[in-house]
């Protein structure tokens, strides 16, 4: 190809990145680290400095530099906690973590072309927001570099496309069912569980209809804070407790360990269905009537929790949710196929 096309899913949990274009079988080469992006404190040489070995990268924005990448968890300070809230799509971790994905991509060259970032629905509301991320996402980036000693490198960005989180998943997961031209002209339900929120999109095709969409903040982060809130208040915004929690519930082999004390998971994950449910009753709220509904699609992270009550909420019809290996890449994955799209129609 001689477009260069990348898509980049920044939720509130992870940020998902292609890392290629997708294949003639339809497999994106793509990865994924957490959307942390602890302060440094004068260590910005990661290869010399306390982070040596660490999969992590130093971000400067503004004068700050910020520990960006895989184990971006590990590298924060015990009192670190997670951005959940609107001001996460303008801070500046935000666009450390999309220069963090740039250099995590592994760039053959020094322009993309065509760049697809998505937004969620409350959030892809407010036309200010959307043009802040077009200007902070389109130019010429520094890329990060481990040492200060390697060259520096820059990447210039042509096109920035924002969309709704949920078309990338109306995209990818119609493509996936086999369902991509049925849809162009059929009523369609997308929800999209994330980290941070439970965001659903009623459509006509591809054009939504604002008043039958929306989010609650139902995402897993929520379902965890409710569950360490009952052992520790003061622990709901621990990241690495949040993570510890999350382990526990889906793998019951997981010991949960507060204060040094084996927490047993049992009742949390029996009281999970209640928490969701309330959720979903909200979302069901503002679509109001289902009999115009013709196709459901799932995916997200959170998707496989919230798998059976969407079901329930739907008697007899199919919900198509995405394999949950995959699940938390169907935005990404149709924010892929949009970006190669745009490189097709237009011309260079």
């Amino acid at each position: 190809m001689e477009f260069l096309a990348r898509a980049v899913d920044l939720g509130y949990g992870y940020v998902k990145y292609s890392k290629g274009h997708l294949s003639a079988s339809g497999d994106l080469p793509c990865d994924a680290f957490p959307s942390t992006a602890p302060q440094s404190y004068g260590h910005n040489d990661v290869d010399g400095g306390v982070m040596r070995g660490l999969d992590v990268v130093p971000v400067e924005i503004d004068g700050q530099t910020y520990h960006v990448g895989p184990q971006s968890l590990v590298a924060a300070p015990g009192l670190f906690s997670r951005m959940l809230d609107d001001s996460y799509f303008t801070s500046p971790q935000y666009l450390a973590l999309f220069r963090g994905a740039l250099h995590y991509m592994g760039l053959p060259g020094r322009q993309v072309d065509s760049m697809v970032v998505g937004l969620p629905v409350k959030q892809y509301r407010d036309p200010a927001v959307i043009a802040h991320v077009q200007r902070q996402f389109s130019g010429t980036h520094v890329l990060p570099r481990r040492s200060m000693s390697l060259p520096e490198r820059h990447v210039g960005i042509t096109s920035v496309r924002v969309v709704p989180q949920t078309v990338g998943a109306l995209v990818a997961q119609s493509q996936a069912v086999g369902a991509a031209d049925r849809v162009q002209h059929e009523t369609n339900l997308t929800i999209d569980v994330g980290y941070g929120t439970l965001q659903w999109m009623l459509s006509q095709g591809t054009t939504a209809v604002p008043a039958r969409c929306g989010c609650t903040m139902g995402g897993v982060s929520v379902l965890l804070q409710t569950m360490i809130s009952s052992v520790d208040p003061s622990l709901t915004a621990d990241p690495h407790m949040l993570d510890r929690f999350d382990k526990g519930l889906m793998d019951p082999a997981f010991v949960v360990k507060v204060d040094g004390k084996c927490i047993d998971m049992a009742p949390f994950r029996s009281r999970m269905r209640a928490v969701l449910g309330e959720h979903v009753a909200t979302m069901m709220r503002s679509v109001g009537r289902t009999s115009d509904v013709d196709n459901i699609f799932l995916c997200g992270g959170g998707a496989p929790r919230y798998l059976s009550l969407i079901q329930e909420a739907f008697p007899n019809r199919a919900v198509h949710a995405a394999a949950p290996a995959v699940s938390r890449f169907a935005n990404l994955r149709g924010f892929q196929v949009l970006s190669e799209l745009r490189c097709r129609l237009v011309p260079a």
